[in-house]
């Protein structure tokens, strides 16, 4: 798509046909996003940014602001993308454009969680909110209401976690939103295992691993086998997680995930410790 997408401009900007040129700098700028060369993608924006700029589009200024904010939170340049989160947020105040702003103090929100600003996390958080509900933007609502329950499991504020996880439930299951729910579920699950109820986070984590299988979700797959895994040992059913962990280690190898490998091996050998089997804990 690639080259194609070049090409297109380098032919729009020598026949003096630049109407939909800003457009093609965004595919352009989203292609090298989605290939991780974030440099080249920000190039792209920020030429898509000058031309909305130029042509007084404020609502396309707003958008530019937002994708650009989003490119340096994933840098981690937390401070740099806020700036232009509040960027986008100025512009969509002042064309009234009520989910647009939802969506700046959100990712606002999600900025100051990364740098452990939890305080201010919560305050956008709960600011997008609001407007999502005034709107009645069902799916946002769930996905704020995710966003906060996670952020009071970080404040280990577990029955306000709950309160929150089981909102964004009920419109996950209305919505029918399969893949937002299985990770809800293992949110509810990974709480119920921090406050000692193994009963109770095994039961969301199955749930969480069920709706993975049924939508073919390899990530949430792997990721709800090793909670499930991680369970078991809790529970000292040291087979049973032995069991798990090397299901979920397939499933990890089958994507390539190392991150999530590493974790892995260290559970099994952990669980073949306990069993006594020193030789297979060596690998």
């Amino acid at each position: 798509a690639l080259p194609y997408n070049l090409e297109a401009i380098e032919i729009m900007i020598e026949s003096g046909d630049t109407k939909n040129l800003w457009e093609n700098y965004m595919h352009v700028s989203t292609i090298y996003e989605n290939m991780g060369d974030f440099e080249k993608a920000l190039e792209y924006h920020f030429k898509s940014l000058k031309i909305r700029e130029a042509a007084g589009n404020k609502n396309g200024m707003a958008s530019c602001y937002n994708n650009i904010g989003i490119i340096y939170q994933n840098q981690s340049k937390y401070a740099r993308s806020i700036t232009f989160h509040l960027k986008s947020l100025k512009t969509y105040e002042a064309t009234g454009k009520k989910l647009g702003m939802a969506m700046a103090l959100n990712n606002i929100g999600i900025n100051y969680r990364s740098q452990g600003n939890y305080s201010r996390a919560l305050d956008y958080y709960l600011k997008s909110l609001k407007i999502k509900e005034e709107l009645g933007y069902k799916r946002g609502m769930a996905y704020s209401y995710n966003n906060i329950g996670s952020l009071y499991k970080i404040l280990e504020n577990y029955q306000l976690a709950l309160k929150y996880q089981y909102k964004s439930i009920k419109i996950k299951i209305e919505l029918g939103d399969k893949q937002g729910l299985a990770k809800s579920y293992n949110n509810i699950g990974s709480i119920y295992k921090i406050t000692g109820d193994y009963d109770r986070a095994l039961e969301y984590n199955l749930k969480s691993l069920e709706i993975a299988q049924e939508i073919n979700e390899r990530a949430g797959i792997a990721n709800a086998l090793s909670n499930i895994g991680s369970i078991y040992y809790q529970q000292e059913k040291y087979n049973k997680a032995l069991e798990t962990w090397l299901r979920s280690k397939n499933a990890y190898e089958a994507m390539g995930k190392k991150s999530g490998l590493a974790v892995i091996y260290t559970n099994i050998g952990a669980a073949y410790g306990q069993l006594g089997k020193y030789k297979d804990a060596l690998g």
